[in-house]
């Protein structure tokens, strides 16, 4: 127990002596009484018109009430300053201040605060003297997932301490105290995820509190973020039963968890592929590392579209996320890599669909110019033929005039200007443009 007084003169008179404590109390049901005498707080404080404060630490008084008297003399007059009963070593107190719940990232450094209070005023005891001050002790539970009411291990004891402006022997006001941490897996493998509890402990050297005995019980919910999974890749994309394709992700968790798995499914849940870490001594997890597979098309199964989803977990949280299709189909036994039936037929049919209706295009395109080519050399060559077929018609028809004339006696005819003789011989108005192609033999 601790015991405080403070002197005031105004006259700036000191005491003549000390200041003398007297407690009168009974033990065994014996009466006790306890003289003893008070010590300076500050022996170079001389202003006693302001108070000056002595200080007298009493261990070892037995609980309950008790009566004391502080006696001292000054100019020679003794004085009584003070006499009543007095309650010894009421048990101190610790008062989480925290919230009920507390939410946080695994990642985030968590506070935890407590505050110690001792009616008496009696000092928090040093757990080990070579301590620069006594400190409270902090203890975690981890909860069980299944069941948060129930712990599943206990952390600590860690210790709580004060802010460097806090007087720490101020315990009748009280002490604020703190401890901070995370709960990363990576740095604490037994920690990570989960529901946690706390409870502080302390003592006067007599009693010893404990912040949860009143029902202050504060619950953590620890969350976690799940890892990131990315350049997904399958190689090659396609291929045939013969084929060995190669399925490859890069794992990159942000609080440096190790991957409890990492895994590829086939399909609706077909077939599920575990990958393995490519270097195995690189556990910074924290930086992506790169996890992999190679396995042969006939041990997946045949089909064109495949769906391929990559996952991984880090034993807490799963991710998850799609690559998309791959195609195995049956190997040609005979090499042409297209031998499996009228599903491989139609297969064929089906991806080179394009390139086959470009070359029908093409066909139809080059045979409408020939074809048309072709059509005007023998329009051409109709068009010759039948003006040479009138010409000889007009000149078989002048001779038979001619002949009827002659008939009739008439020995004279006109032969017309030589304009009209150009309709007969003039070889500038036959068209003789042909060439031998352009001839209809038929």
């Amino acid at each position: 127990m601790t015991i405080f007084a403070t002197y005031t003169d105004v006259d700036e008179e000191p005491i003549d002596g000390n200041i003398t404590v007297q407690i009168f109390y009974t033990e065994d049901g014996r009466k006790i009484t306890n003289r003893t005498k008070m010590l300076e707080v500050d022996p170079a404080d001389t202003q006693y018109s302001d108070g000056k404060l002595y200080r007298l630490s009493i261990p070892g008084l037995p609980k309950g009430n008790h009566t004391m008297k502080f006696n001292f003399s000054n100019e020679g007059t003794p004085w009584t300053d003070f006499q009543g009963p007095m309650l010894i070593d009421v048990i101190p107190t610790i008062t989480v201040t925290d919230d009920a719940l507390l939410i946080a990232d695994i990642e985030d450094s968590i506070e935890f605060n407590a505050v110690y209070q001792d009616k008496d005023g009696d000092p928090i005891q040093k757990l080990d003297e070579l301590d620069p001050y006594p400190y409270l002790r902090i203890w975690i539970r981890k909860m069980k997932n299944s069941d948060p009411t129930v712990v599943h291990k206990t952390f600590g004891p860690y210790r709580m301490t004060v802010e460097d402006d806090v007087d720490w022997n101020d315990t009748q006001v009280g002490v604020p105290f703190y401890y901070k941490r995370t709960f990363n897996s990576a740095k604490f493998p037994e920690m990570g995820a989960g529901y946690y509890t706390y409870y502080v402990t302390g003592s006067d050297g007599y009693y010893t509190a404990r912040s949860d005995l009143a029902g202050a019980d504060v619950t953590i919910a620890v969350v976690n973020q799940g890892p990131n999974i990315t350049d997904l890749k399958v190689n090659p994309p396609a291929g045939y039963d013969t084929t060995t394709f190669n399925f490859q992700v890069r794992y990159k968790d942000r609080e440096g968890s190790a991957p409890s798995s990492v895994w590829v499914v086939i399909g609706k849940n077909h077939k599920t592929i575990e990958l393995t870490q490519a270097n195995p001594s690189n556990t910074d997890y924290a930086n992506e590392t790169i996890w992999s597979k190679a396995v042969l098309g006939s041990a997946i199964g045949l089909r064109e579209n495949w769906l391929v989803t990559f996952f991984a977990s880090d034993g807490n949280l799963t991710s998850e996320k799609v690559y998309g299709t791959i195609s195995i189909t049956k190997e040609d036994p005979g090499g042409g890599g297209g031998g499996g039936g009228d599903e491989d037929e139609g297969g064929f049919l089906a991806n080179n669909l394009f390139l086959i209706l470009l070359l029908i295009i093409i066909i139809s395109v080059v045979g409408g110019v020939a074809g048309g080519r072709v059509a005007r050399k023998k329009a051409k060559a109709a068009a010759a033929k039948k003006k040479k077929e009138d010409a000889e018609a007009k000149k078989k028809e002048e001779e038979a005039k001619k002949k009827k004339a002659k008939a009739d006696g008439d020995i004279s005819w006109d032969l017309g200007d030589d304009d009209d003789l150009g309709d007969l011989g003039d070889l500038d108005d036959l068209d003789l443009d042909f060439e031998a192609e352009d001839i209809d033999w038929e």
